[in-house]
């Protein structure tokens, strides 16, 4: 009976010992796996093989390059598990541990720092710079960032208009192009590089000016030359009155920035008129053209439907003004432009533009519309 317990408690105690053994092994399971240390893959040369046990007939999971760095989770005197980060992420192995070499941990990666944004400055409408590259051209490109596409290469000095600087970078415009060139190789203008135009005036600057206005077609090639006289005034004249300018027939220095540099409407042909009042000054101006025509049909056979634009410029008096534009037997002309159907037995129509002033003054002018006048254009009609 006495050896019966005896084998009971051994029993008993052999049990438990079970017990307590498969909780510590289910709580090491549970817990991270430790990284003991790092190494450098040393094969002399080709790779080695990673598998999925320890042990040389067991399946090969990678193949790891020689003096490549590893995480080694435990070192074995004969087999040591490692963990290796491949392209496609991490794998976990064993490798024979005489090909390890132990090594330093990596530094910690550094986190670049996004190269702040530039600070554009708007510099205003009118200011200029000169290249300065003391010889060869500057790149003038599509972004401001080295490697985007070249649109223009500009002469050592060259005049630019710039719209807007920064550090690095500036945005200019050259003849017709537009881009961005670096800042450096600018040498800003303390003030505008033109020189006061007005009648009288002979010089080559004048010729420049009216070669700029024969592009845009307020001169004639013949027009063309180095004499500020009375058919130069008028068309300037007409080009400050469709681009909503100051009638004052003179070329500032601003008034050429804008010539030269902007996006400037071109001459039209149409019919224009001004008239002023005496007593305070106020001039009212008024140029009219049409573009487009549709040919009607049915009850309007004969009829032909077209669009009215038109250009007002008030000066003198006392701002702010008030302007009024009626066409004769049409109402207000609300719109710019305006369409209306037109019977060619009567081709002229008349606009009237009338201007009032804070003070109460006001003038009037009157400007006909001839069918003459129609562009032979049906895509202007939308």
């Amino acid at each position: 009976m006495r050896k019966l317990w005896i084998l009971l408690f051994a029993l008993l105690l052999a049990l438990s010992c079970c017990a307590m053994a498969a909780g510590t092994i289910e709580a090491a399971d549970s817990e991270e796996q430790h990284v003991a240390g790092y190494a450098l893959i040393n094969t002399g040369k080709g790779t080695l093989n990673m598998r999925s046990q320890a042990k040389s007939n067991a399946k090969v999971v990678a193949k790891l390059p020689n003096k490549a760095l590893v995480q080694v989770l435990e070192f074995g005197p004969e087999w040591s598990q490692v963990t290796y980060t491949a392209k496609n992420g991490p794998i976990t192995g064993f490798v024979m541990t005489s090909f390890l070499e132990e090594t330093e941990p990596p530094p910690p990666p550094v986190e670049e720092e996004e190269e702040p944004e530039e600070e554009y400055v708007d510099l205003g409408p009118y200011a200029f710079a000169r290249v300065t590259t003391t010889q060869g051209t500057l790149n003038m490109r599509n972004q401001a960032k080295d490697g985007a596409r070249v649109v223009a290469r500009l002469p050592n000095n060259a005049l630019v208009h710039v719209h807007e600087r920064a550090k690095t970078w500036s945005r200019v415009t050259h003849g017709s192009r537009t881009g961005h060139v670096l800042t450096a190789y600018l040498v800003m203008l303390p003030e505008l590089p033109y020189e006061l135009l007005q009648p009288g005036d002979t010089s080559e600057e004048v010729r420049t000016l009216k070669g700029r206005m024969r592009d845009l077609g307020y001169l004639t090639r013949r027009q063309v030359n180095d004499r500020f006289d009375g058919d130069t005034e008028k068309a300037l004249r007409k080009l400050q009155m469709l681009n909503g300018m100051p009638e004052t027939g003179i070329a500032t220095p601003e008034f050429q920035a804008f010539l030269f540099h902007s996006n400037v409407e071109k001459s039209k042909s149409g019919y224009g008129a001004s008239n002023t009042d005496a007593d305070s000054g106020l001039t009212i101006s008024i140029f009219a053209w049409t573009s487009g025509y549709t040919i009607l049909g049915g009850e309007n056979r004969g009829s032909v439907e077209v669009l009215i634009h038109y250009a007002t410029n008030v000066s003198g008096g006392s701002e702010p003004y008030a302007v009024m534009v009626r066409s004769e037997g049409l109402g207000d002309a609300t719109r710019n432009p305006f369409r209306i159907t037109w019977n060619p037995r009567s081709p002229t129509i008349y606009l009237n533009a009338t201007a009032t002033d804070e003070d109460g003054n006001s003038v009037s002018a009157r400007v006909k519309v001839g069918i003459l006048n129609v562009l032979p254009d049906p895509n202007a009609i939308d």
